[in-house]
């Protein structure tokens, strides 16, 4: 019985070993497992600081672009839709240098060129009136011009187009075509 005992006590040394090894190999290979989630968790970490950069970024870079387009849109002086009209600025511009009234003056003496024109012929020819070397707008005007131009941080084309359309609506209106609202 002695024998049995001691063999006994050796199987069950040997099953404690064998449990303590495999123990072992696990808690191994289980800190390994651990340490690679670990890494992974870093650069999970990284990527979210990385994306919420890029996030910002892209959120600054929609601002400026939100004020470019808002700098360009107070700039300008005719709208680019059919038919061009003018904008808020073209307006004021229109309305500075009595645009109106000087159209009303121009398209009486201009009335006489056409015989049955278009819209777009009317409009073709105002804007080559007003950027011509034969438009010679009077001293004033021309003062006015440029002082608006840049009062208003316009080109003085722009301040030309205003007066193309001015003068292009009372031509469209004297020949009962439609002029944009």
């Amino acid at each position: 019985m002695d024998v049995v005992n001691t063999l006994f006590s050796w199987v069950a040394l040997g099953t404690v070993v064998a449990l303590l090894s495999l123990v072992v190999t696990w808690a191994v290979g289980g800190s390994k497992l651990l340490l690679r989630l670990g890494a992974w968790t870093e650069k999970f970490q990284n990527l979210e600081k990385t994306t919420g950069t890029l996030e910002q970024s892209i959120r600054d870079i929609r601002k400026t672009l939100d004020q470019i387009q808002l700098t360009l849109a107070r700039r300008e002086t005719v709208q680019s839709q059919s038919p061009l009209t003018l904008t808020d600025t073209g307006r004021d511009i229109s309305t500075e240098l009595g645009a109106q009234a000087w159209a009303e003056e121009i398209a009486q003496g201009q009335k006489g060129k056409f015989v049955d024109p278009t819209p777009y012929e009317i409009q073709e020819f105002c804007f080559n009136y007003v950027t011509s070397h034969n438009f010679n707008a009077p001293a004033e005007l021309r003062i006015k011009m440029q002082n608006s131009a840049y009062s208003h941080g316009v080109s003085l084309q722009g301040v030309y187009n205003v007066l193309a359309i001015e003068l292009r609506d009372k031509l469209l209106k004297m020949f009962n075509l439609a002029a944009p609202e």
